[in-house]
């Protein structure tokens, strides 16, 4: 059950890479076209942007396709070559959800995107990053850093207490993880990557 409900979020994300793919391929896609009917020569900066686009359409759409066609090759798999079996065993023994998290007692998953998932042993560093524009936040994750790399739980909107009881519950399920962003934390995740790391290479070759 776990694995289809993951599956079914990879390629609902396929599905906009396509649609989104299309439109930027056609419209820009068009612009280059009416440039080349104006001349060229008098328009090299704007037809070189919409070149650019007219790509970035096309590689959206083919990775969109590509995705759709076998959802067990796209990044997020490739990420996490576990996903399909955490996602199994999650589902099968959820024992907290909420808004912003689904548990088990080895696994962590962020509720509104299944496609992000840990397990909680490799999680490491917990703490909240933010992006301003002119002064005003734009966005606002609490950021889960992992053996494989990071999860990002969307935050924005809510308040400091919320945050703090998330941050506390993740952290309380979680026993190697840390809380906070700090020099110190950074360089602990990055030697607990390496341990994790050196420990996969030991089981690959007992295996």
């Amino acid at each position: 059950m776990g694995r289809e409900k993951v599956l079914s979020k990879i390629k609902k994300d396929c599905i906009i890479f396509v649609v989104f793919g299309a439109i930027i391929t056609l419209l820009c896609g068009f612009m280059d076209l009416a440039f080349i009917v104006a001349g060229i020569s008098e328009n090299v900066a704007p037809f070189i942007l919409f070149t650019a686009l007219t790509a970035l359409g096309i590689g959206m759409l083919y990775s969109g396709i590509k995705g759709l066609r076998n959802p067990e090759n796209t990044h997020a798999l490739k990420k996490n070559p576990n996903l399909l079996r955490q996602a199994d065993e999650l589902f099968a023994h959820v024992i907290y959800e909420d808004n912003f998290i689904i548990l088990s007692d080895r696994i962590i998953a962020v509720k509104k995107n299944i496609s992000q998932m840990a397990y909680t042993d490799e999680v490491f560093l917990i703490y909240v990053y933010k992006q301003t524009t002119n002064f005003i936040t734009t966005t606002k994750q609490l950021v889960l850093q992992t053996a494989r790399g990071q999860l990002e739980i969307n935050i924005y909107g809510k308040s400091s207490k919320d945050i703090e009881a998330l941050a506390e519950k993740i952290a309380h399920s979680c026993r190697y993880a840390r809380v906070g962003y700090s020099g110190e934390g950074l360089q602990y995740v990055e030697q607990m990557r390496k341990l994790w790391k050196e420990d996969q290479e030991k089981n690959n070759k007992a295996v």
